[in-house]
């Protein structure tokens, strides 16, 4: 991912191992860098949850200056990034951005219990938010969402399951799943919140993936070529966007807007059943006007199938171009 823009992200590290743990490594292993622990650094922006940098290293100095300068590489515009209190982080973020970006540290303290079991979650002592660098938002300095990240990561990738033998024994074959893991997760895979993939909330794509399109774009050297898409239409299976059925997502949306409505006071609602049959309702129309809207605009574009497929164009950069002109023409606002 290149040029992507978040207004902010939040970084983290979350421990593995390969082929044994640190302790029981030799010195002339531990020198190799290919055993013992090792550590997935992580970018993520906590409004679309998008994670546009990962990487795999040993938590030292080395690492956390790749780590930011891939952070500087990849995402364009001011942004405020917020990280634990690790040392090298600050070095390397005013390395890497000078003074374009506000930075701040989360450090969490916690009780320790020697009563407590030795995998026990430990007690939250205290929080403390310190700014680094220019004038970050109280509001968003945070760590919370990153860290929520790591409990997805270790549910969806078996080689991170503590008290197990799953562990990679490789550490490419460690840096290879955590690839793909995170390919899926900001292409492919539905976050339950957004009620669409990582990617698409973040405008990079107009779609959910699918894994053969995954394949497909490793395949291809040529990165000004799409995947075939066009092929997968023309065998008459509709590429949805992989969305949960209407009615689910409108309940879900509808019972939301009610209940912040309340909570907050913004309005003074003597019916609640109704207000939410009507915020549903409306939730209801807007997601199939989109989908119709999406159906027509494939269509459109499986009319030119052959020369779009024989041209270098981005199938992804039509099918958005072709969407935006019909929902203009139709006054539709996606």
């Amino acid at each position: 991912m290149r040029n992507v823009r978040c207004e902010a992200l939040e970084a983290d590290e979350l421990w593995a191992y390969v082929g044994k743990k640190e302790r029981k490594c030799t010195p002339e292993e531990r020198q190799t860098r290919e055993l013992g622990d090792q550590y997935t650094f992580v970018a993520l922006d906590p409004v679309t949850k998008l994670v546009p940098v990962f990487m795999v290293g040993r938590r030292d100095w080395t690492a956390a200056r790749l780590f930011v300068q891939e952070i500087r590489a990849r995402v364009t515009g001011r942004v405020q990034l917020t990280t634990d209190a690790f040392r090298p982080y600050a070095d390397s973020v005013e390395r890497a951005f000078g003074a374009d970006i506000d930075y701040a540290q989360v450090t969490k303290r916690f009780k320790g219990d020697a009563q407590s079991g030795r995998y026990s979650p430990p007690e939250l002592e205290s929080i403390e938010k310190e700014t680094i660098q220019g004038q970050p938002r109280e509001d968003r300095i945070s760590t919370s969402y990153v860290e929520r990240g790591d409990l997805t990561i270790r549910m969806q990738m078996r080689r991170f399951t503590r008290l197990t033998n799953a562990f990679s024994k490789l550490l490419l074959n460690l840096k290879a799943a955590v690839a793909i893991h995170f390919a899926v997760y900001n292409l492919c895979r539905i976050h339950g919140s957004l009620r669409v993939a990582p990617a698409m909330a973040a405008g990079l794509t107009g779609r959910v993936w699918e894994i053969e399109d995954l394949l497909s774009a490793s395949r291809n050297k040529d990165s000004t070529r799409s995947p075939p898409f066009l092929d997968t239409l023309r065998r008459g299976r509709v590429i949805s966007q992989g969305m949960p059925r209407h009615g689910a997502v409108a309940e879900r949306m509808a019972d939301a807007v009610v209940k912040r409505l309340v909570t907050r006071k913004v309005a003074e609602i003597k019916d609640e059943a109704a207000a939410r049959a009507a915020v549903r309702q409306v939730v209801l129309d807007n997601l199939t006007a989109e989908e119709k809207l999406e159906e027509d605009a494939r269509k459109l574009l499986l009319e030119h199938a052959k020369q779009i497929k024989d041209s270098a164009a981005d199938y992804r950069q039509l099918l958005g171009k072709v969407k935006e002109k019909l929902a203009r023409e139709r006054g539709f606002v996606l």
